[in-house]
């Protein structure tokens, strides 16, 4: 339970030890969040960026839920944006194995980001998308987030961990990253090019993950 934890620095201080018991672990998935307050920048977290350090060294793949606000997470408007993902990105521990899941959701045949799913935003280049639906509903309707993004991108990566078990965490993050599908809606035509600032990286594409082209050199 995260709500006692107000501010960047003790959320980190709460988490650093969590962080550093999972320091041998292939993959770790974080279906957790801390919504940033209207008194919370993405510049604070910047200049905040040196504190978020461990006494250790992680060896795997991260994979922490984006959050469910709708929040765009630019630098000029981070509000309701996860500052977890954001502190995990910044970390000069943690960035080059982090991965900030978003959610998709099938619309009437068409596939989209979900309109719960925060955005890419400042995190563009480690934000990858997957599907955000339990299929379970509740009497309330249906149970979905990208608290469960989170896991089917954290199963991705144990998954080609397990067929490349060379690979180090940020590799496995990085393969994710690169091979993401950027065809969103799925009518044959990637929808951006590079990274884009809603949908990041692109989707999950388990299949092109592991179907590597080429050499990966460290």
């Amino acid at each position: 339970d995260l709500s006692g934890y107000t501010d960047p620095a003790t959320t980190w201080q709460y988490l650093k030890g969590f962080f550093e018991n999972s320091v041998s672990y292939d993959v770790v998935n974080l279906s957790i969040g801390a919504e940033a307050s209207s008194g919370t920048t993405w510049s604070d977290l910047v200049i905040l960026k040196e504190n978020f350090s461990l006494n250790a060294t992680p060896t795997g793949t991260y994979v922490v839920s984006a959050g469910n606000s709708s929040a765009p997470c630019t630098s000029s408007n981070f509000v309701n944006c996860n500052i977890i993902s954001g502190m995990m990105v910044l970390s000069p521990y943690l960035r080059s194995q982090v991965i900030v899941a978003g959610a998709t959701k099938d619309v009437s045949g068409t596939n989209t980001i979900a309109t719960y799913s925060n955005q890419a935003g400042v995190m563009a280049d480690r934000y990858l998308m997957a599907e955000g639906d339990t299929g379970y509903d509740s009497s309330s309707g249906d149970i979905e987030g990208t608290s469960f993004a989170a896991p089917r991108i954290a199963g991705a990566a144990a998954i080609v961990k397990s067929k490349f078990p060379n690979l180090s965490g940020a590799n496995v993050a990085e393969i994710l990253l690169l091979t993401a599908d950027k065809d969103i809606n799925d009518d044959g035509t990637d929808d951006f090019s590079s990274v884009s600032a809603t949908y990041g990286r692109g989707e999950l594409d388990l299949n092109s993950a592991l179907s590597p082209v080429g050499n990966l050199t460290p």
